[in-house]
């Protein structure tokens, strides 16, 4: 399976409603000789996991030497996220919060997960998150488009704050207010992965591929309806869909159209063993 081995978004998302305790930090930013107020919302539930900003030596601490520092005048509208529990984080939702310099309300929310190899912030592990894609990666060209778009709204920003919305443990476990429903998701997504892959793997020598994937196919297409039937529309559908299961579905006949196409590009029997490589390199949780 090709697409999406690790599922990152960046989007304006609905106002959520945070039924959570928290305690709020703030970090004054000068700009223009004045301060900006910058919040980190620590949210409580969230086994430990927080986010620091600028001024935390763990944020110093996790900067990558041969990064592309054009996109350095991010950093102070960037946080870590400092995982210290025994179990890697699979999946991730953050959200920056705030009110732009028109008075209109700033919403943007980071998901991601790792499909590649479930381990996004690994155990007692921590990583720097920002809007734009690669700001802490060693040899990745920023955009200067993107980070001009963020800076120019952060900077000018009338007030900023930034929160965790939800984690998936390796352990299936689910933290945080879930707003955004990232996680239904996450989790249907990863669910359909495996058991596809499983599927596959597991083929009796005497059945075709394709005679296994096409009804996952035509399942999805059922589900979905017109309009979505090719591998972005499934995507979209699943992402907006209203539960783990529906999300499913539309992502088991998404990969199963991945492997369809390498089936019919390559041969089924090369498609069978790439799959089984890269299933023996993954453990996928069980879900609670």
């Amino acid at each position: 399976m090709v697409q999406p081995r690790s599922a990152m978004r960046r989007r304006i998302a609905p106002r959520p409603s945070l039924g959570a305790l928290w305690f709020v930090s703030s970090i004054g930013l000068l700009m223009g000789g004045q301060p900006v107020p910058i919040q980190i919302r620590q949210l409580d539930g969230l086994r430990g996991v927080q986010l620091h900003g600028q001024n935390h030596p763990l944020f110093s601490a996790t900067l990558q030497s041969g990064r592309d520092t054009s996109g350095d005048s991010l950093l102070p509208y960037s946080v870590v996220i400092d995982n210290p529990t025994d179990f890697a984080i699979i999946a991730y939702a953050v959200e920056w919060r705030g009110v732009d310099a028109s008075g209109k309300r700033i919403q943007h929310v980071l998901e991601y997960c790792d499909h590649r190899k479930l381990r996004a912030i690994p155990a007692h592990s921590r990583a720097l998150l920002s809007m734009v894609a690669g700001l802490n990666v060693p040899g990745v060209k920023l955009s200067s488009k993107s980070v001009n778009h963020y800076l120019d709204i952060y900077s000018n920003a009338k007030s900023l704050e930034v929160s965790v919305d939800s984690l998936l443990f390796e352990d299936g476990s689910i933290a945080g207010p879930n707003a955004n429903q990232w996680m239904a998701f996450a989790i249907g997504s990863l669910r359909a992965e495996r058991d596809v892959s499983n599927a596959v793997a597991n083929l009796p020598a005497t059945a075709s591929l394709e005679s296994l994937l096409q009804p996952w196919i035509q399942q999805a297409y059922a589900v979905v309806g017109p309009g979505y039937t090719d591998l972005p529309g499934l995507y979209r559908w699943a992402r907006h869909a209203s539960s783990a299961d529906d999300v499913y579905i539309a992502m088991r006949g998404h990969y199963a159209i991945e492997l369809s196409n390498r089936s019919r590009q390559v041969g089924e029997a090369p498609t069978i063993d790439a799959v089984k490589r890269t299933r023996a390199t993954k453990v996928y949780p069980q879900f609670q």
